[in-house]
């Protein structure tokens, strides 16, 4: 019965440090790789090709939007200026865009099993 309650414990406060990390990461800025593209024609305009027709929506009124890779969700821009100057910064410095995406590159999460090895450990510590 204690074993139980501890694991119970040890649950709760698991999530309620969940809760309390993913509340302090809501309303910051995320990072996102994909393609600039315009609130009219979202993930229809997430290409090479659509450049000119996206910077055409845009300075006639359309909202800036960031079409994401592979699941091609359309997220919102909050700010347009500070993203465009994003850009403008990493298409002028090439060694800078390649720095950022060796990082991205080299970023490893640990597997399912791994993490819950790790939960394992931590509740055997526990009881």
């Amino acid at each position: 019965m204690k074993k139980l309650l501890v694991i119970c414990i040890a649950l709760s406060v698991l999530f309620l440090l969940v809760a309390v990390v993913a509340a302090d990461d809501m309303g910051k800025a995320q990072t996102v790789n994909g393609w600039v593209s315009d609130s009219k024609c979202g993930a229809k305009g997430a290409n090479a090709g659509a450049a000119a027709c996206t910077k055409k929506c845009i300075d006639g009124g359309a909202s800036a939007v960031v079409v994401t890779d592979g699941d091609n969700k359309v997220l919102a821009v909050d700010n347009a200026d500070a993203l465009a100057s994003a850009l403008r910064h990493l298409m002028e410095n090439p060694q800078e865009r390649e720095r950022l995406a060796a990082g991205a590159r080299a970023v490893t999460f640990p597997s399912w099993r791994e993490q819950a090895e790790r939960f394992a450990r931590v509740l055997q510590s526990l009881a």
